[in-house]
């Protein structure tokens, strides 16, 4: 088939001017699809975000609620050198007065079986009780004599004082100690040891009394010392 010049030339002009020469239908690839509402089935998926939640504490036991009572200790110390020259112990600073605590539940109040171990001097109490657990384990009251040494357990909650070496009267030497009592002490409740020799002076364990178990530790051989320690802790209902 020949080609007439004039036909050519239309053509060209046409295509210069950005015109098509396709008579056709147009291509589906060359017309973009406007974009597809969500229909009401369709489920959009939020992304989700994982909340880390702290391990919680293992609960403690009873007996850990009182651990900085267990093994607490009262301690008057006599030099043993002094000892061998003058046969007594004259302490600067005979003095004990420390705070342990009880942990536990706010609010809740427990039972604590406690040991009492050592070695002192007898000192006398009024307007208390002896104990029926041991006569030199006094309930309440105060001291009652002004030169010997006074060993007291004090409660804050609910208050309540103890003292660990009772006697009829003062003019005996050191003496052994060893009795297991229970007090009813508050959670979070602190509890005060206190000894205090008043006059200057102590009594030497010039017989070098010992408990089984229990060493005399900082107190020396002729000192004087009480440890206690924490049998069990049972919650009081």
């Amino acid at each position: 088939m020949k080609t007439t010049l004039s036909a050519i030339v239309s053509t060209a002009i046409l295509i210069g001017c950005g015109q098509s020469t396709f008579s056709g239908s147009p291509s589906k690839a060359s017309i973009p699809e406007p974009p597809k509402k969500a229909t009401s089935n369709q489920t959009t998926i939020e992304p989700t975000v994982a909340v880390l939640k702290p391990t919680p504490e293992p609960a403690k036991t009873l007996e850990e609620t009182a651990v900085s009572l267990n093994g607490a200790r009262w301690e008057l110390p006599c030099d043993t050198e002094a000892y061998n020259r003058t046969h007594g112990c004259t302490l600067v600073n005979g003095i004990v007065d420390k705070d342990v605590k009880l942990g536990g539940q706010e609010g809740q109040e427990y039972i604590v079986k406690l040991r009492f171990r050592g070695v002192v001097e007898p000192m006398m109490y009024k307007e208390g009780a002896i104990s029926p657990i041991d006569s030199h384990y006094y309930v309440g009251g105060l001291p009652n004599n002004s030169d010997y040494n006074i060993y007291r357990l004090k409660i804050e909650k609910p208050a309540s004082v103890y003292y660990l070496n009772r006697a009829d009267n003062t003019s005996g030497p050191t003496f052994a100690i060893d009795y297991t009592t229970e007090v009813t002490i508050a959670a979070n409740s602190s509890v005060n040891l206190y000894a205090n020799i008043q006059n200057g002076s102590s009594i030497a364990n010039s017989a070098k009394v010992t408990v089984p178990e229990v060493a005399a530790g900082a107190a020396g051989e002729y000192g004087q010392f009480v440890q206690m320690d924490v049998i069990s802790v049972t919650l009081k209902k």
